[in-house]
């Protein structure tokens, strides 16, 4: 966010405006350029929440769902040439396999799959369709279940750089599972705080149960993607609270964001989420 942008807020903050001057912004976003679309749109976010015009907070949420998202794909893979981000990368999924998952997050990711099957002759706790059977066509249903994992879109447009730093400090005051120490010795390039958040984001994508697709990593303003089974790049995935007021962060809704990469099933973690799992990873690498 540049200053003049922030300066906008502190002034609009600072008047506590009132619907019409809300409804007037949101007259304004129809006609402004698409640069301005995600500034304007977030305050009427920020703004509209605690206001009570059901019809304003309806045109926001319409706003929400139309809002033009096209973010482009970069890279967050390791650089070849960075032979240890490679070998820190090993170092993390190893210890990764030493932790247990998140089970409200693999709650949310599994879905049942019922499979049904017609047999000529009884197979396992099959039951008889007699109206088959007596029609001479396979008559014995057999029905299994097996379990299947949804797609991951981690929403990290607006995951907070300060927070996730204090939380990881507080954490350190009361020390860490030995095995992160030991990675944290054997790479002195490495400080131990950014160490920790590699890790998490190395866990987080340890629940992803479905090798052939990888997680979408959305990251800047949703103007930028990534699809990847780690981003060793992880500092593309927080924002510098120094650098972005508040309300500057725009949430759109999970729908809008399914659509835009076309996967319906879809589980979109978002700041929030994102938060919570945090607080989760922390206490489970505690000593």
């Amino acid at each position: 966010m540049t200053v003049e942008v922030k300066i906008l807020y502190h002034l609009i903050d600072a008047q506590q405006p009132d619907v019409p001057y809300l409804n007037w912004l949101c007259d304004l976003y129809q006609s402004v350029p698409e640069f301005l679309k995600y500034v304007l749109l977030s305050i009427l976010q920020t703004f509209s929440e605690s206001c009570d015009s059901c019809q304003l907070k309806d045109q926001v949420k319409l706003m929400l769902v139309s809002y033009p998202l096209k973010p482009t794909k970069i890279n967050i893979d390791a650089d070849e040439q960075k032979i240890y981000q490679v070998r820190l990368s090993k170092l993390c999924k190893n210890f990764i396999q030493t932790m247990t998952m998140s089970h409200s997050l693999l709650e949310r990711l599994s879905q049942p799959r019922i499979h049904q099957q017609l047999h000529h002759q009884p197979v396992g706790n099959s039951i008889i369709i007699p109206e088959k059977l007596m029609s001479g066509e396979a008559a014995f249903l057999s029905v299994s279940k097996s379990t299947s994992y949804k797609p991951i879109i981690f929403d990290c447009t607006s995951f907070p750089d300060q927070e996730i730093d204090d939380k990881i400090a507080g954490s350190i005051k009361s020390r860490v599972r030995s095995g992160i120490i030991e990675i944290s010795m054997s790479e002195k390039h490495v400080e131990l705080s950014g160490l920790i958040k590699k890790i998490f984001f190395y866990w987080l994508v340890a629940h992803h149960m479905n090798d052939t697709t990888s997680p979408v990593w959305l990251t800047c303003y949703y103007d930028n993607y990534s699809r990847t089974m780690q981003p060793y790049i992880d500092n593309c995935l927080t924002l510098d609270d120094c650098k972005v007021e508040p309300m500057a962060r725009l949430k759109l809704p999970p729908e809008r964001i399914k659509y835009c990469f076309n996967q319906p099933s879809a589980v979109v973690l978002q700041t929030d989420d994102l938060l919570v799992l945090l607080d989760e990873f922390l206490a489970l690498i505690a000593d």
